[in-house]
């Protein structure tokens, strides 16, 4: 089965392996995948919707929302518009940072506007039967955690839960918005 990026995929696949994309199995007609506007790569140049950070359900309404089992995460600019997204639920945990020589990193921030801020593994996604989690691992210019009027500065190498609507704040720069997949 392909994703809308043409990526090879197998039968029964939610989102797609290699772009995170997801599949329509009602989709026949590649060609038409290829086309298909409704559909964002997260690669690709067009913006998504602003997000304002104003508008966080209440933590009330976050703590009481269910465990979900993939979530994106997606880097806001300056304007609060969403430049790139990430879908994660493969896998058990992603790495955050900037590639180096020493290696690279799941979600790469090394290109984009304050990446030169953040740390080469500044931290990681884990997935938990609960949901997902954040964890600084200690990272030189640290991390916040913005939910609703909240903010927190993370402590390294401690677990915090992750929502939709959150806001993860890395090196006073970078804000990473959560949300469901």
């Amino acid at each position: 089965m392909k994703c809308p990026n043409g990526h090879e995929n197998p039968e029964g696949v939610e989102f797609c392996l290699e772009c995170g994309l997801e599949i329509n199995p009602d989709y026949t007609n590649q060609d038409e995948l290829k086309d298909d506007k409704s559909q964002s790569h997260p690669d690709n140049s067009q913006k998504e919707e602003p997000y304002n950070l104003a508008n966080n359900k209440s933590k009330d309404d976050i703590k009481n929302a269910p465990s979900i089992n993939a979530i994106k995460v997606s880097l806001l600019n300056n304007n609060e518009e969403i430049v790139k997204t990430w879908v994660l639920s493969k896998f058990p945990s992603y790495s955050v940072g900037k590639v180096s020589n020493k290696g690279g990193v799941d979600i790469d921030l090394s290109n984009f506007e304050g990446g030169n801020l953040v740390s080469r593994i500044h931290g990681k996604f884990y997935k938990k039967d609960t949901g997902w989690v954040f964890v600084d691992v200690g990272s030189k210019n640290g991390s916040e955690l913005f939910n609703g009027n909240t903010r927190e500065q993370l402590v390294s190498n401690k677990e915090y839960p992750v929502k939709p609507n959150d806001v993860i704040v890395l090196a006073g720069q970078i804000k990473l918005l959560i949300s469901e997949a």
